[in-house]
């Protein structure tokens, strides 16, 4: 039997550790992923690396434009066919318009790609009155 993790209890447990590491300014977090979507070890650990660095960028650099409290959502969704989907916003400055997937120049975005790719996943980002990360994968 392969050893599998819940997304949801694996995700809040790494989210809080790094918010108590990012103390300062109130942030909130919400986590919108079912009690039972499981992933094997494989994928978690790629996973839960990608959720490290976009959480930490969420308490590191994530600023409203118009003074409100810093704010993100994760949700997680499995579909009939095992395509997973992930998705991530939050409510702070978007990104400029010109960065490019295929010739990123920041560590953090090309780590997230390099994981993904590890998962045979896809990754997209865009904005949407904040920075919106995809990701979406089969098992």
């Amino acid at each position: 039997m392969k050893h599998q993790a819940l997304l949801k209890y694996y995700s809040k447990e790494l989210i809080s550790h790094i918010q108590h590491i990012y103390k300062g300014d109130p942030a909130t977090y919400e986590l919108d992923i079912a009690d039972d979507i499981a992933v094997d070890i494989e994928t978690a650990i790629p996973l839960g690396l990608i959720i490290n660095e976009i959480a930490s960028n969420f308490f590191k650099h994530c600023r409203p434009n118009d003074g409100e409290r810093r704010a993100c959502l994760i949700h997680a969704s499995i579909d009939a066919e095992n395509n997973y989907h992930i998705k991530y916003s939050d409510n702070g400055t978007e990104y400029p318009v010109d960065i490019d997937l295929e010739n990123v120049e920041t560590l953090g975005l090309e780590l997230i790609q390099s994981l993904t790719d590890q998962i045979n996943g896809s990754f997209n980002f865009y904005n949407d009155n904040g920075v919106v990360y995809e990701i979406n994968f089969k098992l």
